[in-house]
């Protein structure tokens, strides 16, 4: 115990010391060159700040691109998910008649393609894709997919007007239904 005491002032007091004399050593130095010396320490600040700035862009477009291939990813993966009968139910016109089952499975896919949907909408409302994918790619997919009968029909009866779903993503799927 008596060992502790002993070690904690050595070793914060030691420093003090030597720093105490190392300082007036060099006082009469920074005297001198106080102005280049403070130059100096600007630049560094400086350069350390355009530094972070470009390494932030960079972890940004780095993102990005991820956030881009994961959507793919996920896109692929929720398109193979789907069972035959059920992609040709949802990709028929709407007087081909079709088992309730397949119907009610194509209605749940439809839906569970649009909340796919309005998550890619939501990436881009908080800018972690790029605009060039979002529109070359994205919305021609929603509109080819909006366009299909058994979507418009789901869409007007499950989602156009009732509020519960995000007022900018609903826009956006109206707008595409029009061209």
């Amino acid at each position: 115990m008596m060992k502790r005491l002993i070690i904690i002032p050595v070793c914060i007091g030691f420093p003090l010391v030597f720093f105490y004399f190392f300082a007036q050593k060099v006082k009469p130095f920074f005297d001198t060159y106080e102005k280049v010396i403070a130059g100096i320490s600007y630049a560094a600040v400086v350069y350390g700040l355009l530094l972070t700035i470009v390494q932030i862009r960079a972890g940004n477009k780095q993102a990005r691109a991820n956030t881009t291939y994961q959507i793919h990813k996920d896109g692929r993966a929720l398109l193979m998910s789907i069972d035959e009968d059920v992609l040709r139910y949802i990709r028929s016109s709407e007087n081909e008649p079709y088992p309730d089952d397949i119907k009610r499975k194509g209605e749940m896919q439809i839906h569970e393609i649009l909340m796919y949907c309005v998550s890619v909408y939501n990436q881009r409302k908080f800018k972690n894709i790029e605009t060039q994918y979002y529109k070359n790619v994205f919305l021609k997919e929603l509109r080819a997919f909006l366009k299909l009968d058994k979507v418009k029909k789901y869409w007007k009866e499950n989602i156009s007007g009732t509020g519960l779903w995000d007022s900018g993503f609903v826009k956006i799927c109206e707008e595409q239904l029009l061209n």
